[in-house]
């Protein structure tokens, strides 16, 4: 269902991500805090700052509350729009929104 501003609900849902910065070879690997059609909120022990580019693939678990059916992998580009530190716990918090749509494959 769509919301008032025509965008797709915010899930909260953990799954797991693996990023890397456009222009280096290291992966990042952690779990989303939520996601939705414009980006996704996750949480890493490496610092990004806003405005680097990031190759994601989010692994949409096969089975749960909020999707049934074959496993998913959505995959593509984002930008890191803001960065949080992290108060209860270690870390920082990302927003990374898509840069395009995302490529699915199963």
């Amino acid at each position: 269902m769509l919301s008032a501003r025509g965008r797709l609900p915010r899930l909260r849902t953990r799954c797991g991500v693996q990023l890397t910065r456009v222009d280096d070879h290291g992966i990042v690997t952690t779990d989303t805090d939520s996601l939705d059609d414009a980006g996704f909120y996750c949480t890493s022990d490496q610092p990004f700052s806003p405005g680097d580019r990031l190759e994601y693939e989010v692994f949409v678990p096969s089975e749960g509350p909020d999707f049934r059916g074959p496993n998913l992998v959505l995959h593509g580009l984002a930008t890191v729009l803001r960065v949080e530190l992290r108060r209860l716990g270690p870390g920082f918090g990302i927003f990374c929104q898509f840069d395009d749509q995302p490529v699915t494959a199963g």
